[in-house]
């Protein structure tokens, strides 16, 4: 019998420590009652290698249920599928001390499919192939050549999320010769997501490529969630100090930007995320139009698009906040944040 696996992930908003402004009262997370460990049950009737990834962002209100969900998924097939998986899970709400509260959290799920013969862990011979041969006219800086073997691998030979996972690295790779920086972004974005399925020299490049990526646009929260997600990689230990430093370093950099802007180019089926680094936000749409946009906060959620576009001031009682945003593709938003630092806060 072929099943949906799902790898449950809090990458965001319930994985990191940080310190928090106050002792008291003490946060406790919703709490997920039913994984629903199976999700739905594949539709087809013979066996398939295709696979596929979902990463949701939502709340959980006060009375445990699941609301205001955005759906990022490597196929719109996947859509469909997590919504289904979704009304499968029960949650216990968050409290902050002893009063129930709504709270945002992350899942990402990932459609893996095995059947009682054979395992579907691995890459395709025919997949390989193409991988090496596009990745040595990268290499070599033959991009014309490189992306017709992109494609053909993908189009052809791409199925699982192993598959998927090594295809996304790759046109990391492809897309930084290209300088094309949005694709860029998406692409280590999607390596991230699916970090598991990569040999470890590659999730280390994964990580290190993002973090850089993510300096430079100036969403320093994110790099800082990035740089801890290296201990996801097997036989990875961060040092004490290591992490000292760095988080010392990235809030020594929010201290010096007293103005954040930060520009984007949404990308079809991707949903577009920013931690919070400032207690002010302004969210602007320069082209396009957008689907959906929120603030997810470990006490509370603001919508975006419901406040008008008008800036947010975001109270440190609501917690370490993530922005997330869909639109039609090619829709160029830009953000600015000012006001106090809150690289720190946490409940």
């Amino acid at each position: 019998m072929k099943h949906i696996f799902v790898c449950i992930s809090y990458l965001l908003l319930t994985s990191l420590t940080f310190p928090s402004f106050s002792s008291e009262p003490v946060f406790s997370p919703a709490k997920m009652e039913d994984d629903n460990q199976y999700g739905p049950k594949s539709q087809r009737a013979n066996p398939s290698r295709n696979e596929g990834w979902a990463y949701i962002d939502f709340v959980v209100n006060k009375n445990g249920k699941i609301d205001n969900v955005i759906i990022e998924a490597s196929e719109d097939d996947y859509v469909f599928k997590s919504e289904q998986y979704l009304k499968g899970i029960n949650y216990s709400p968050a409290k902050l001390g002893d009063e129930t509260v709504s709270s945002s959290s992350t899942l990402l799920v990932d459609f893996s499919v095995a059947t009682s013969a054979n395992s579907n862990d691995g890459f395709n011979t025919l997949f390989g192939k193409r991988f090496e041969a596009a990745k040595a006219l990268i290499i070599d800086g033959k991009l014309d050549e490189a992306r017709i073997e992109l494609d053909q691998m993908t189009s052809r030979h791409m199925k699982n999320t192993t598959e998927r996972a090594l295809s996304a690295w790759l046109h990391s790779l492809y897309y930084y010769g290209t300088q094309d920086w949005g694709e860029y972004e998406a692409s280590l974005l999607e390596a991230n997501n699916l970090l598991s399925k990569l040999p470890r020299d590659l999730a280390k490049m994964t990580i290190d490529n993002l973090m850089k990526y993510q300096v430079h646009k100036k969403q320093f929260s994110d790099a800082r969630d990035t740089f801890f997600r290296m201990e996801n990689i097997e036989k990875v230990k961060l040092s004490d100090e290591s992490k000292d430093n760095v988080v010392a370093e990235l809030f020594r950099m929010v201290d010096d930007s007293k103005e954040i802007t930060v520009d984007a180019v949404l990308n079809q089926r991707k949903t577009w995320r920013h931690t919070l680094n400032r207690d002010q936000l302004d969210v602007a749409v320069v082209e396009g139009e957008l689907t959906a946009a929120g603030l997810y906060c470990q006490n509370g959620y603001i919508d975006i698009l419901a406040n008008n576009f008008e800036t947010v001031q975001v109270s440190n009682d609501l917690g370490k906040c993530n922005l997330a945003i869909q639109g039609e593709p090619g829709t160029s938003i830009r953000l600015k944040e000012t006001g106090n630092n809150r690289f720190n806060v946490w409940l």
